[in-house]
């Protein structure tokens, strides 16, 4: 406890407090009471109590001020018995441009401490530094008791920085940093916003997880109910989609295990798949999970060219093309029908003496060997 540092406070009026009740009471300068908290909710000392006032009333802990007989209690007074509380809300401190700077470097340095400081001044959570905010740096390093603080001090958990920055769960999400995305969903972020952090374009936070294989971080999300279907701003294209593209084994197979369809397709004019853009990309193993989990072999995606649509290949024929043999034939060996788009599908030497198309020079006819005439589109 220190003395009050002025003399305009002025006091409630008087009120009854009944000791038996075990009550702590904290009334407003006006004389209203804020709230009466039983002394086993109150918390052991005065940030547990601040805290407390935050989750029922909704005042920032960093700008209130108790003060009992005249004496302001620092958050570390402990509370001994039910006694009656005045409570200030401060205004923010006016900042220098020194004093942000060393703000956003304590929190970049994930210094909680000295944070807690400063935001105690009571400073302003919501300053921004070259269209940085003190949320999002403390969420993209990964820094999840500060990010915890901010969220104290009332940052706004929405707010948007100028693009090409994302929000704070956009940025945990690509990261990695599963407990900042569960922090900052249990504070309300939101899990559709899709933001421009890569070029013209953005992703969702589910989006981004599924691009950088994060499996713990799309768990989250899809607990969360982030929307599976569309994960990008220019089209809507599935969680499983991206994943697919991305070659990320299990968020796929987790994705596959919520409930997703292996044929599940991006929705616009080229209609791919997953298993049509692993055939592209060459992830071999996410082409095997996705044909153990029945996935459609013999379905066509609409290749993009310079001059607009280009030809209709199914995910052999894409591999093919993409000179994979190791894809080529798996898809052979799981049944696929050569693609006869493509005047001849180039088959490479297998190590596996059971493939049926092993002895074959062409993709056409295997019995008489002629080759499968092109299909107009």
């Amino acid at each position: 406890m220190r003395p009050r540092c002025d003399s305009g406070f002025s006091r409630p009026r008087s009120r009854s407090r009944d000791h038996s009740s075990r009550l702590v009471h904290v009334w407003k300068t006006s004389g209203e009471e804020a709230a009466a908290i039983p002394m086993d909710e109150a918390g052991r000392d005065i940030r547990a109590l601040k805290q407390r006032l935050q989750r029922s009333c909704g005042l920032p802990r960093f700008r209130q001020r108790l003060l009992s007989n005249g004496m302001i209690w620092d958050d570390d007074a402990v509370i001994v018995s039910p006694m009656d509380f005045e409570l200030e809300l401060m205004p923010y401190a006016a900042a220098s441009d020194e004093q942000v700077r060393q703000f956003f470097m304590a929190v970049g340095g994930g210094l909680a401490v000295e944070v807690e400081e400063i935001l105690k001044r009571p400073q302003d959570p919501n300053l921004t530094n070259k269209s940085d905010t003190a949320l999002l740096r403390a969420s993209q390093h990964g820094h999840g008791k500060v990010v915890q603080l901010l969220l104290e001090a009332s940052a706004d958990i929405h707010a948007y920085p100028s693009p090409p920055l994302p929000t704070p769960v956009e940025a945990a999400a690509e990261k990695g940093h599963a407990d900042i995305v569960r922090i900052l969903l249990e504070a309300g972020a939101n899990t559709e916003h899709s933001r421009c952090t890569r070029g013209e374009y953005g992703r969702t936070p589910l989006g981004l997880a599924c691009c950088e294989g994060h499996t713990s971080v799309v768990k989250l999300l899809l607990d969360a109910g982030a929307d599976r279907r569309c994960t990008a701003s220019w089209a809507d294209e599935p969680a499983i989609a991206t994943a697919a593209r991305s070659g990320h084994v299990e968020v796929v197979r987790l994705l596959l295990e919520a409930g997703d369809s292996p044929d599940t397709c991006i929705d616009g004019p080229y209609l791919w798949t997953p298993i049509g853009l692993a055939a592209r990309e060459g992830h071999a193993q996410v082409v095997r999970l996705l044909l153990e989990a029945r996935a459609d072999m013999d379905r066509r995606c609409i290749e993009s060219t310079a001059h607009g649509f280009g030809q209709k290949l199914t995910p052999i024929g894409i591999a093919s093309r993409g000179g994979n043999p190791e894809i080529t034939h798996l898809l052979l060996r799981a049944g696929a029908n050569p693609d006869p788009n493509l005047e001849c599908l180039p088959l490479h030497e297998s190590d596996d003496d059971d493939d049926p198309f092993s002895d074959s020079e062409d993709c056409g006819d295997t019995e008489t060997g002629q080759s499968s005439g092109s299909e107009t589109i």
